[in-house]
């Protein structure tokens, strides 16, 4: 997985867009989160700074041109109210919220863990009001160096699933190091916690249907019209969104994607009557996905939110029928890029 500059990261910071800033070393994280605020260059940014005073925050940081609120354990609902009063002066720009962890709420859970989801999804409804927020998360120093960010990120209760962008922050040797472990351009698999390319099963054509065994399922995380959208909405298999994976693709694969009916063009397609003689009808077929395989394709990608806007989408809708959102099937394993873990000293490894 790519390494990113706080420039780059700023870039990212856009309206609407929650993004998780993610370290070891909570110092660390801060001045990274300053940084990103620095390039960004606008007084209407608002930074929750809840762990210091803003004097002290000041002294530290003299270039900060950001408005600085230092209400130590502030009620999520009171951080909304601010962020809204303020919003509605002017266009904020940026959000930050230094740490998670010291947010409390109104409301009474029975676990840390819950108030902390409870939280997140507070935030993630107030970014959808056009306000990018930035929500730094501290990791355990002491946890096994085997366990990935997001599932540590899971367990603690952060909601990865609910950020748009996961950046990891750790100081290297000689420099900062900003891992983005999901962004615009990351795909999303529900179902499990890790892809084990042990259990990847063989693209087969299935009798009497538009979708085959095997494969590997996901949605992209830059689009609105996702599989765990569609499960939520048709209260399907909802326990299922509760685990997943992230991943890219790697730059040389072949990925048919589907947003007109020209590219529907690009499909093989058969007949069902390929696979059973006796129910052959020349107005039933299916996609011929071994046959896409053979053709070099490793991945198809249905681009549902894009192709439903054309006016060809009733006779698009027929071909891929029993895609009901936005998906892609991955055929060729080869092309799922995982994030590589980082060392203590900041370097990849396996």
């Amino acid at each position: 997985m790519e390494y990113i500059s706080e420039k780059e990261l700023a870039k990212k910071c856009k309206d609407g867009t929650m993004v998780a800033l993610v370290g070891r070393d909570d110092e660390e994280n801060t001045r990274c989160a300053v940084e990103i605020c620095r390039e960004i260059k606008e007084e209407t940014t608002i930074y929750f700074s809840l762990k210091e005073i803003e004097e002290e925050f000041r002294i530290k940081y003299p270039n900060l041109q950001a408005l600085v609120l230092d209400t130590a354990a502030i009620e999520v609902e009171r951080l909304v109210e601010i962020v809204k009063e303020k919003q509605s002066i002017s266009q904020i720009k940026l959000v930050v919220i230094d740490y998670l962890f010291l947010l409390s709420s109104r409301v009474e859970y029975e676990t840390r863990k819950k108030e902390i989801g409870a939280n997140v999804r507070v935030l993630k409804e107030l970014s959808k009001e056009n306000i990018p927020l930035l929500i730094l998360l501290p990791l355990s120093k002491y946890t096994s160096k085997d366990m990935l960010v997001i599932d540590e990120m899971r367990r603690n209760g952060f909601m990865p699933e609910l950020y748009d962008v996961i950046a990891y922050v750790q100081e290297g040797a000689d420099e900062r190091h900003i891992q983005a472990l999901k962004d615009e351009n990351s795909y999303v698999h529900y179902g499990d916690a890790a892809f084990a390319r042990e259990k990847f099963e063989s693209i087969e054509n299935k009798d009497f249907s538009n979708k085959p065994d095997g494969g590997l399922w996901a949605s992209s995380c830059e689009v609105e019209n996702s599989w765990s959208i569609w499960c939520e909405e048709n209260d399907f298999r909802r326990t299922n969104t509760y685990k997943c994976f992230y991943f890219k693709i790697a730059d040389t694969a072949k990925v048919l994607r589907i947003e007109s009916l020209e590219d529907c063009k690009e499909l093989t397609l058969q007949p069902v009557g390929y696979l059973h003689e006796e129910y052959k009808d020349t107005n039933y077929k299916v996609i011929d996905y071994r046959a896409c395989m053979q053709r070099g394709i490793d991945a198809i990608e249905y681009k549902y939110d894009i192709a439903s806007q054309s006016e060809d989408f009733e006779e698009i809708d027929t071909i891929m029928w029993g895609w009901d959102c936005d998906s892609i099937l991955i055929l060729n394993p080869d092309i799922i890029v995982i994030p590589e873990k980082v060392d203590e000293t900041g370097k990849k490894g396996n």
